[in-house]
């Protein structure tokens, strides 16, 4: 990912043009996906804040949200140090609010797969799960639904 690019593609996750932050998000997915350096610099970048915008935001069409929770996902198997800014973040709390308002398996899944990648690490805080009782009555009724969850 060089300057430029990178520049290019971060501009188009402010867009309204849902195609278009897709294909932005599409991206950095694809740049970040095994490479703990891209991580890093999608971090200092400040992308991480724009993520947790997206996320809840319900103008987005699905496949955005979804793709959002995967990059989430992908930082979170990151440097130890790259999870701790996740954290920081209150990352597992937003998702945990997009799980809350999202039925869809697929997303559903993306979900709790961040969320557990996270929460293996010993500084995450394990107390946000019981939080609220919605999330466990959602978890609760994940587990009945889905045998991959």
């Amino acid at each position: 990912m060089n300057a430029e690019t990178s520049r290019y593609y971060i501009d188009n996750l402010y867009t309204q043009d849902n195609a278009k932050c897709y294909q932005a998000l599409n991206f950095v997915k694809n740049s970040i996906m095994g490479s703990n350096r891209q991580k890093g610099m999608v971090i200092a970048n400040g992308i991480l804040p724009r993520l947790l915008q997206v996320l809840p935001d319900q103008t987005k069409t699905p496949d955005i949200r979804l793709e959002t929770v995967v990059i989430l996902g992908s930082l979170a198997k990151g440097s130890e140090e790259q999870v701790k800014s996740l954290v920081d973040a209150n990352v597992v709390t937003y998702i945990f609010n997009a799980f809350l308002m999202d039925d869809e398996p697929k997303f559903t899944e993306a979900c709790l797969r961040c969320i557990c990648t996270i929460l293996q690490f010993p500084f995450s805080d394990y107390s946000v799960v019981f939080s609220d009782a919605a999330i466990i009555r959602k978890l609760i009724k994940t587990i009945e639904e889905s045998i991959s969850n």
